[in-house]
């Protein structure tokens, strides 16, 4: 493995609609849409996996989020170390929708919610003093960048910048510090760049360093398309480069991406930059980048892979959305005591937390009760089963609650109820008598917010 990069940023769903001339003047466009991994994160740390660099990512996901577990997933598959990955409540889910011509975007809509939160300053150090390299990307606020920038230069770690988008690249640009440069390279696309200076026209040395010096960064890298792209070294240098030759090019979505995951990696590797072996790197890293229509190769696409990548194929089907939705569904015997005890202590305990609860007597509908039952467990954050008098049909939806992954709380009213594979397992033991139900009360209450405080 080469290189320690650390990429810190959005990893979310990118939805792509494609359309062509014949309706590009319409507002309700004919075309094609697909539905993919991606965020610029996502999309660096992925490049770098692919190219067998060491690379870890820090970024924050939605508890219990459509695309969160496929794109830890994903990321683990290509290589990337994910322990950095952190999960939060409160965020909504996350995403990218683009528009594009003939594979070019032209416009785009963007909710990333990873500026919403306070990012953890113990791992951020923890993260960060192991890299040879750090990025990030624009998806940040600013108080969040500014954070990184102190901790990258306490720990002298070289620090990289992919700037999103127009409306968000000022949060890495007006930020005060202490420094004279931020960055070691500030990544940006000619759009953009052009905003600020004629960097497409003959400029001078000085008006060179000038242009560092706003993006405060000693290399400043813009990306045009198919005409290459620049670099401009606060020495007063700039270098130009052409884009390498691929035969059909299908998208430049990812194509920025991909050229700074190439220089992040190059640098990383060799602790300086050489811009003409450099761009050997770059040309490895772009030709399959631009050869596909998503933003990286190897993004999954769904609907179809992100259901399976969540869901596996099962004989219930695709959970549908239930009317009656729970917080924590519970599994017990449909018989006494345990209805009694789910309605006298379990519901009352969850209920003085603020969660709600349910079992499958709750449901209402005409559908089959096995799959109301398979689509509240899905729906639902957290599992309750009790394994008393071996249920069989208890036990069958145990086992659908552990394929999904779903945090379960196991009680019983005898331990050797619970089958010899599965005592490896915590398990609330309860006596169905007053003293002890006030004791099981205490236990489920804690084991309970403990799981809702990660």
């Amino acid at each position: 493995m080469k290189g320690n990069v650390l990429v810190i940023g959005s990893a979310h769903l990118d939805i792509l609609a494609d359309y062509t001339d014949d309706t590009k003047n319409n507002i309700d466009k004919i075309g094609s849409i697909k539905i993919a991994l991606g965020g610029s994160a996502y999309n660096i740390a992925i490049n770098l996996g692919l190219h067998n660099y060491n690379v870890s990512i820090l970024t924050i996901l939605k508890t219990g989020s459509l695309s969160g577990k496929l794109i830890k997933d994903s990321l683990e598959g290509k290589g990337v170390n994910t322990d950095y990955i952190s999960y939060c409540d409160f965020i909504s889910e996350s995403g990218f929708v683009a528009q594009r011509l003939s594979g070019k975007l032209e416009s785009a809509v963007s909710s990333s919610t990873i500026d919403q939160v306070v990012l953890n300053e113990g791992k951020l150090k923890e993260s960060i003093k192991k890299s040879s390299a750090v990025v990030l990307d624009c998806n940040l606020s600013k108080e969040q960048i500014l954070q990184i920038i102190n901790i990258a230069k306490k720990y002298n770690i070289p620090l990289m910048v992919s700037s999103v988008s127009e409306s968000k690249v000022n949060r890495a640009i007006y930020i005060k510090t202490e420094y004279s440069l931020n960055y070691l390279l500030f990544s940006t696309n000619s759009v953009e760049a052009k905003k600020y200076f004629e960097w497409d026209t003959k400029i001078d040395k000085n008006e060179i360093i000038d242009f560092c010096n706003f993006y405060k960064s000693e290399f400043v890298v813009v990306t045009n398309g198919k005409n290459g792209y620049s670099i401009f070294e606060h020495k007063g240098n700039r270098f130009d480069f052409k884009a390498p030759q691929v035969p059909i090019i299908k998208s430049e979505l990812g194509a920025g991406d991909a050229l700074l995951a190439a220089i992040c990696g190059h640098y990383a590797e060799n602790n300086m930059f050489n811009w003409d072996n450099c761009q050997d790197v770059i040309s490895r890293f772009l030709k399959p980048v631009l050869s596909v229509e998503e933003a990286t190769v190897g993004a999954c696409e769904a609907p179809k892979d992100i259901i399976q990548g969540i869901v596996p194929n099962s004989i219930f089907g695709i959970p549908k959305k239930m009317n009656e939705k729970f917080d924590v569904f519970v599994l017990i015997p449909f018989s006494e005591p345990f209805l009694f005890v789910f309605e006298e202590h379990i519901k009352p305990t969850l209920s003085k937390v603020g969660l709600s609860c349910g079992t499958a007597m709750d449901i209402y509908g005409n559908s089959a009760i096995i799959d109301d039952i398979w689509s509240s467990i899905y729906n639902s954050k957290v599992i309750i089963a009790d394994y008393s008098g071996r249920n069989p049909n208890v036990f069958y939806e145990i086992g659908i609650a552990h394929t999904l992954g779903k945090e379960t709380i196991l009680i019983t009213q005898s331990l050797t109820d619970i089958p010899f594979d599965l005592r490896h397992l915590r398990a609330i033991e309860y006596k169905y008598t007053p003293k002890d139900m006030h004791n099981f009360e205490d236990k489920l209450s804690k084991s309970i917010k403990s799981i809702f405080a990660k």
